[in-house]
């Protein structure tokens, strides 16, 4: 085509035709110029980002996958927070000072990413204030170490020499925290110091692991001395905030609705009002409960006794269920993998689904790096599986799978969690289609932005939607399955309704406690999540909201899909995007499925 272009132009300058650019293809061409520029400018702040990242947050640069600085623990003194500060303040000043209309689809989608990450930095750092009032903040250095640990982004050699060096760090870190933590409200003040003693407790688990990586007896000996003093430190630590505990007044958490607002406006860009969001929450749960009775009703009924059915018949002569019953429902499940088969049975439910997705065109194959026990430390009070992300980012797509194993004489545990069902939707959420596949999902190489974002209405509205996604193709067939899914949806119902009205201040921390044990959670699964949605605001939410997204996204091409395109086709091309804000994820999916168009004389800028 170009050729026969490049002909067409010479026979009329033979001719004698002089081609004079339009006055419109001239506005094109300055334009084109102008978005040129600003693109530059946005990969200029991108790449800046990126050296701030590995420079001053580095063991978030570890935990996302990008090198650099991996011996360093991120300095948690005022001078440095507020080096941070000025400069999270400096980029999002150079941000708004650019017009995102200007910007090419491709460019548009990296401006949003930061917009978005720069926010949550000084969020984090501005309104809730991590420095005085978030002791758990502090112990994200002893994670810091697990992830040097765990990933083998380098030789053992590497990897004991850059562990060690946190470890030496950790006393300092925990210094400074006794130095800032001043106003801290009483629940971080109560996750702290479980999670300070549950680390001393465990920190044995990182001297066996930094022992194996030390071949010689000089060095083992560094190593257990530098744990020692670590482990010291923590007790102290846990001490310091104990007798903070017993000295201050109550601090309330809650972020209140303006800020709770804000979180959703200026740093997830979401067009969210509170009042709306509501209604539309309400909607979902009342919609969630119905199909959640609806699922267990056959399952609890045979199983009441005569007293129970009699208390429970309505005056209508109708037999109450409600959504705790779904607990009974899940015990009449018992078929659970012995205990040494639970990490196999994991990788065999992974490697099923995966052929399921992949014969029936519904998501892109993926695969794992790893299926292994987790570290007692990274035990995770929602779920059994903890996931990492890929290390090094750029040329490695698969992450870390740990699994939290019970007690191998605890059977109360094992069918609490064990059974194959809930096996299967632990899989769904973590291994595919859920988070592994966003990040095993290939990606250009140079898209490390949308590697590092991590959107909350991106990351959970994909894992409800994915799920559901999936129940459609009729790959939930049992009762259990069934089940277990309507319970998966209606508590992320319920607890988007809790996050809510806490985070609003319309309940306390007692009221909403109480709220998810009313509605079918137990004590534990109801102060797990109550905690985990204080320290991450929103992200309760975004389930419902992200997913709701989502769907109207895929509704809108539907059309395309039937007519051109598989259901895994669209997936793909929908991941291979990266977690892309919301915002902008319609504009940068329409770009990617966009089919190349001829080149002609009329679209050319000029000649």
């Amino acid at each position: 085509m170009k050729k026969l272009l490049s002909m067409l132009v010479l026979s009329l300058a033979c001719a004698g035709v002089v081609l004079i650019p339009s006055q419109a293809q001239a506005k094109k061409s300055a334009e084109s110029t102008d978005t040129l520029m600003m693109d530059h400018k946005v990969l200029e702040l991108g790449d800046k980002y990126v050296a701030v990242l590995s420079s001053m947050y580095q063991e978030e640069a570890t935990r996302a996958g990008t090198l650099g600085y991996q011996s360093q623990l991120q300095q948690r003194d005022m001078q440095s927070q507020v080096g941070r500060k000025q400069t999270m303040l400096s980029l999002q000043d150079a941000l708004e000072r650019i017009n995102p209309k200007s910007l090419s689809s491709y460019t548009k989608v990296d401006y949003y990413i930061l917009k978005e990450l720069v926010g949550e930095k000084l969020f984090a750092m501005e309104t809730e204030d991590e420095l005085s009032r978030n002791p758990v903040w502090y112990l994200g250095a002893v994670d810091a170490i697990y992830d040097v640990l765990l990933k083998e982004y380098a030789s053992p050699a590497d990897r004991q020499r850059d562990a060690l060096k946190r470890v030496q760090a950790l006393a300092g870190i925990l210094e400074q925290g006794k130095t800032n933590i001043n106003n801290p409200p009483d629940l971080y003040l109560r996750i702290a110091i479980d999670k300070t003693q549950l680390a001393y407790a465990s920190f044995n688990n990182i001297t066996y692991m930094l022992t194996k990586l030390t071949p010689d007896n000089y060095g083992q000996e560094q190593v257990k001395k530098a744990c020692t003093e670590a482990q010291d430190a923590l007790k102290d630590f846990a001490e310091f905030l104990k007798n903070l505990m017993l000295t201050k007044e109550y601090e309330d958490f809650r972020l209140g609705s303006e800020e709770f607002a804000n979180l959703f406006t200026d740093v997830y860009q979401q067009d969210i009002n509170l009042l709306k969001l509501k209604k539309n929450l309400d909607k979902e749960f009342d919609n969630s409960k119905k199909n959640l009775i609806r699922m267990i009703q056959p399952v609890v009924e045979p199983i009441l006794t005569e007293d129970e059915k009699a208390d429970r018949t309505d005056k209508k002569g109708l037999i109450q269920i409600f959504p705790q019953d779904y607990h009974k429902a899940a015990a009449t499940f018992t078929d659970t993998p012995e205990e040494t088969e639970i990490l196999n049975t994991y990788a065999d439910i992974f490697r099923k689904a995966n052929t399921y997705f992949a014969d029936n065109k519904i998501f892109p194959g993926t695969s794992l790096h790893l299926i292994g026990p987790a570290p007692r430390y990274l035990s995770n009070k929602l779920t059994p599986v903890s996931y990492l992300p890929p290390f090094p980012l750029l040329n490695k797509q698969l992450g870390d799978v740990l699994i939290t194993l019970p007690p191998a004489d605890d059977k109360q545990a094992m069918l609490a969690h064990f059974t194959y069902g809930k096996i299967r939707f632990d899989v769904m959420q973590y291994l595919t289609p859920g988070a592994n596949l966003m990040y095993s999902t290939a990606m250009d190489e140079g898209r490390v932005l949308r590697k590092i974002s991590n959107d909350p209405f991106y990351t959970n509205g994909w894992i409800k939607y994915a799920i559901n996604a999936a129940a459609e193709t009729k790959f939930f067939n049992s009762a259990e399955d069934k089940i277990h899914l309507a319970w998966f949806n209606y508590t992320k119902a319920l607890l988007a309704i809790a996050e809510f009205n806490m985070q609003t201040k319309a309940a306390n921390y007692t009221q909403t406690v109480d709220f998810l044990i009313e509605n079918g959670l137990t004590k534990e699964e109801a102060e797990a999540n109550v905690d985990h949605m204080a320290l991450h605001p929103a992200h309760a939410i975004a389930y419902i909201v992200g997913a709701q997204q989502f769907n109207a996204l895929k509704a809108k091409y539907a059309k395309k899909i039937n007519k051109k395109l598989s259901l895994e086709d669209y997936h793909q091309k929908l991941l291979s995007l990266g977690r892309v804000p919301m915002e902008v994820l319609d504009e940068a999916l329409a770009k990617e499925m966009e089919e190349k168009k001829a080149d002609s004389l009329f679209n050319m800028t000029y000649f």
